[in-house]
């Protein structure tokens, strides 16, 4: 109880620092809804990217004995907890190093500051939440369904899209939700790796 109230004195304490006015004046600023429509864009894309690499290597990591898995977990967790400036610092260098510029200037493009530079620095933090919560979507599925669908003759693609994927639904839904919801809050990172401008690829 003092949790729940503790949140919604939060937020409730806000409300004497505005007035009616002061919204309803930035909710007719067009370059506001020009940055929520870019903000749910580019979530979407985010997750969408997310959902199609995250989801199978999940379930590679789950169940399979990958040379280096621990690695992996390590660096997936570092991302979690590595605050987001740090990330969009290191997407600015790592991106800003001339091998990779290099290669960036032979197809005529620059990824630092351009609107791509936002889908890649909500991704990197998208795609470590979307994948710790996919694994242990995976890691709760008994693998003895699979087993006993495979000794029926089904195929191992077959099995997954009809014994794990939907015994482990629950847990998919809520790392697509977490990784929305994560691309959709971030700005730290977006803000140094992308810079926001007015009217330009400004996000909330």
């Amino acid at each position: 109880i003092l949790f729940i109230l503790s949140v919604c004195w939060l937020f409730l304490s806000n409300i004497g620092y505005t007035d009616t006015q002061s919204i309803l004046e930035l909710f007719s600023r067009p370059w506001f809804w020009k940055s929520v429509r870019l903000s749910l864009l580019t979530s979407s894309v985010t997750t969408i990217i997310a959902i199609v690499v995250g989801i199978p290597a999940s379930y590679a990591l789950s169940r399979f004995n990958i040379p280096g898995k621990t690695i992996i977990d390590i660096l997936f967790a570092s991302v979690i907890v590595l605050p987001a400036s740090t990330i969009g610092l290191c997407l600015m260098v790592a991106f800003q190093y001339e091998p990779v510029l290099k290669i960036q200037q032979a197809l005529g493009i620059r990824i630092v500051h351009s609107m791509p530079s936002i889908i890649i620095a909500q991704l990197v933090l998208a795609l470590a939440f979307g994948i710790k919560a996919w694994r242990a979507a995976f890691d709760d599925v008994n693998p003895r369904y699979e087993h006993v669908a495979r000794s029926l003759g089904s195929s191992r693609m077959r099995t997954f899209w009809k014994v794990t994927l939907p015994s482990a639904k629950v847990g998919i839904l809520a790392g697509i939700v977490l990784a929305w919801t994560r691309a959709m809050a971030e700005f730290g990172a977006v803000l140094l790796f992308s810079s926001t401008f007015r009217n330009r690829h400004e996000t909330q």
